[in-house]
């Protein structure tokens, strides 16, 4: 009880805020970097679909629960069957289908590295649920993170409480070195969140 009332699992301010400086800088070098293949990605599926929109967006609980739109290349199908497109399923086995997660990240939205984004209505129901499960907004979600680096298979309900374990762990030691080896070994293994399946590995995950 302590321990989850100590103020080093709310996030610390000079941390958030040097975060913040090299978050933005990264986020905008890679976004830039990537912008001819989010458009050219954004035109095929535009003309792909027939007009059909281009982004997914999903409502999601970010730093103190402040809601933003999540956003990520639409995989899905228009007609409300829930299944993927042919040039869907391609963009995720390419783990392309959450490159837009860059604007989130540029926008001030989301880090690069932190708890995966959580859908809004569940991030009420689970904080009822834990309470403990509050502190994982006293930071901004991230594409990549510790829990996302350790559980990158697809999870159930029943994993949420060790996502929170590893999440709280990264809340406690969060520094600019923990970001970078997160942000090192998520790159080489693939697991930076970008290849994630629609509805994500946990029930809550955006």
């Amino acid at each position: 009880m302590d321990l989850l009332l100590s103020s080093s699992l709310r996030g610390d301010s000079r941390t958030m805020a040097i975060q913040a400086i090299y978050t933005n800088l990264i986020g905008l070098s890679f976004l830039v970097a990537v912008s001819p293949l989010l458009l050219l990605l954004s035109l095929v599926i535009a003309v792909s679909s027939g007009g059909g929109p281009v982004f997914e967006s999903v409502d999601c609980a970010g730093f103190r629960y402040i809601p933003f739109q999540r956003l990520r290349f639409r995989t899905l199908r228009t007609d409300g069957s829930g299944q993927m497109t042919r040039l869907g399923r391609a963009i995720t086995r390419l783990h392309l289908a959450n490159l837009p997660q860059l604007i989130n990240v540029v926008r001030g939205e989301m880090a690069l590295v932190g708890p995966r984004a959580v859908r809004q209505d569940l991030a009420y129901f689970l904080t009822g649920l834990m309470p403990f499960y509050s502190h994982r907004f006293s930071v901004k979600p991230g594409i990549m993170g510790w829990a996302q680096l350790h559980l990158s298979a697809p999870g159930l309900p029943s994993d949420e409480c060790l996502q929170v374990e590893y999440d709280l762990y990264y809340i406690k030691e969060g520094s600019p070195w923990l970001d970078g080896q997160i942000l090192l070994d998520s790159l080489s293994r693939g697991v930076a969140g970008l290849s994630v399946e629609p509805g994500g590995p946990s029930l809550s995950s955006c």
